[in-house]
């Protein structure tokens, strides 16, 4: 019975965690929202700019914001461009969507069956955000039950739970709120409009697949307890993400270079190619400008140099010249 109740607790305990790492990611993403500007094409002229090897970065920068028109309609808010040099550097489409989901779904089918693929990947994004989300009364007023019980079992643990059920209730509301009259079947097929959209050319919805998805390298091994048609789904989904991950990057999806940096970089597993994870890297530090995005790149760095020899080293910054050099010419480059 201890160890019952124990278990409880520390399911819990991480529930709450989740909550409010789940709060302070919705407060950034408002804030976000706040500091857009409103569309226009005005684009300000360009300077050539290059990569130097030796210094590992793209000179002849200047700085300067330019307010771009947006890429998809009235279901997205306007994108922004920074030029640096020669790179125009732009954000992904917005998804977020006004309450509730239900009144965008016609419009957004509409235009994915028509080939409009980035409303496909609007669509997929917001469809599931609602996987866990009660779509009806009843399931709302369960979900408020379940919670309230695990919130009893963390009495002592938790400092202020008035607050933490006020906040508890919040989310639930706010979820079921958006979430309310999407078809359940709908919601299903996230994922399968995901992968529609990025093999229609979506960018955005190439660098999402990627991010999201991590290829099984065996899936015939009687480990993983797979079927023939989940064995055949496993290799199209890892030839799907080798596809996208290539496309993305010559794109100049930021998001596409951490992936191919996570994905090469030795690991546990046995992955081992820490001259592609290093160029990678470094080309996208070579090309961004974003502090954030740069900070969390030199921890990358400084984790993959520190067990490499001066050879490797010198290897990697050769291919990150080409890489970057390969971006610099198509001009642009997308962060998320």
């Amino acid at each position: 019975m201890k160890t019952k109740l124990l278990a409880l607790l520390i399911c819990g305990f991480f529930i709450v965690i989740g909550f409010l790492l789940f709060w302070h990611e919705h407060q950034s993403q408002q804030e976000q929202a706040q500091a857009k500007v409103q569309p226009s094409r005005q684009y300000p002229e360009r300077q050539t700019a290059s990569y130097d090897a030796e210094s590992g970065k793209v000179t002849g920068q200047k700085k300067v914001v330019a307010e771009v028109a947006d890429v998809a309609d009235d279901d997205s808010s306007s994108a922004q461009a920074v030029i640096i040099g020669g790179i125009e550097q732009r954000r992904f489409i917005d998804t977020q969507l006004q309450q509730p989901l239900a009144q965008h779904l016609g419009g957004l089918m509409a235009r994915f069956e028509q080939g409009d693929f980035d409303a496909g990947y609007i669509l997929s994004v917001n469809l599931s955000q609602c996987q866990a989300a009660p779509l009806s009364e009843d399931e709302l007023n369960k979900s408020l039950v379940e919670g309230e019980k695990t919130l009893k079992l963390l009495k002592g643990v938790i400092k202020d739970m008035n607050a933490s059920d006020a906040y508890r209730r919040q989310q639930l509301m706010e979820k079921y709120e958006f979430c309310k009259g999407t078809p359940k079947a709908l919601i299903e097929q996230s994922f399968d409009i995901l992968e529609k959209s990025a093999l229609g050319g979506s960018l955005a919805a190439q660098s999402r697949y990627v991010m999201l998805v991590t290829p099984m390298t065996n899936p015939e091994n009687p480990v993983h307890k797979l079927n023939e048609q989940q064995i055949k789904k496993a290799k199209e989904v890892a030839l799907h993400h080798q596809r996208f991950l290539k496309q993305a990057i010559a794109k100049g999806s930021m998001t596409a270079f951490r992936v191919m940096t996570y994905q090469t970089m030795p690991t546990a597993s046995g992955r081992n190619d820490p001259v592609t994870a290093l160029a990678y890297n470094q080309a996208a530090m070579a090309l961004l400008n974003d502090d954030k995005f740069l900070a969390h790149h030199q921890q990358m760095q400084e984790r993959l140099t520190k067990d490499m020899t001066g050879e490797e080293i010198a290897a990697a910054t050769e291919l990150a010249a080409q890489i970057a050099d390969k971006v610099l010419k198509q001009g642009v480059i997308y962060i998320d």
